[in-house]
């Protein structure tokens, strides 16, 4: 199921719950895609894998990182899904150069 924004953000989903249900009610969804964040991250929501797309034009930085919230020289990069017949699915994320 795809977002444009991911659940764990700040700007999170309102109807977060409602959100839960639907895919509750649908077990042939096996993992929510999200992006906009401008940083890779996995995580887990009402059961299944939250993958959230890396930054394609700049990269948010982690608190330790730096007191700079945007790191603007980061490359942009990707994340390539691969599900195969028995619906397992695998993530890689690649930066593009």
């Amino acid at each position: 199921m795809p977002l444009h924004h991911p659940l764990p953000d700040s700007m999170s989903l309102q109807q977060v719950y409602e959100y839960a249900a639907l895919l509750d009610a649908h077990p042939n969804v096996i993992a929510t895609l999200a992006g906009h964040a401008h940083t890779a991250a996995v995580s887990t929501f009402a059961g299944r894998p939250l993958l959230v797309a890396p930054g394609v034009t700049w990269t948010l930085r982690l608190p330790w990182e730096s007191d700079r919230l945007a790191d603007l020289d980061a490359p942009p990069a990707l994340a390539y899904h691969i599900l195969d017949d028995d619906r397992n699915l695998v993530t890689h994320y690649r930066v593009v150069r």
